[in-house]
């Protein structure tokens, strides 16, 4: 009888071993848990504003072009060669009642840049 409850009491010293080991485990895993859980859904520090940027006042001006400012205009394209040509009013008559247009009193002075492209 005596051997029997040395044996039970082994048993039960291994049991309550083994029992602490898978406590102190389940314990080590709920922190590291706890701990991802912060990482995934915890305050992210990099969109939160400081102190200075919460209170900073808007700038004034609006984003973009200033209306001020005076931009860069047209580009000069006076290094390109120049053609000049003639055009002549292709329908002289009125479309409406048939009778000659009148002749414009001046020239109507335009500009049209084309680029020739040819294979080398």
């Amino acid at each position: 009888m005596k051997l029997n409850a040395n044996y039970w009491r082994e048993q039960h010293k291994l049991t309550t071993l083994r029992e602490k080991r898978a406590e102190k485990k389940i314990e080590e895993l709920k922190s590291s848990i706890r701990d991802l859980k912060q990482r995934l859904y915890g305050k992210k520090t990099e969109k939160k504003p400081t102190n200075s940027e919460q209170y900073k006042k808007p700038s004034k001006k609006p984003r973009g072009q200033q209306k001020v400012s005076k931009g860069h205009g047209r580009t000069n394209r006076d290094h390109l060669p120049v053609r000049e040509e003639a055009v002549d009013v292709a329908n002289k008559c009125c479309s409406v009642c048939g009778k000659e247009r009148d002749l414009f009193p001046g020239t109507e002075d335009s500009e049209i840049i084309e680029i020739e492209v040819s294979a080398r």
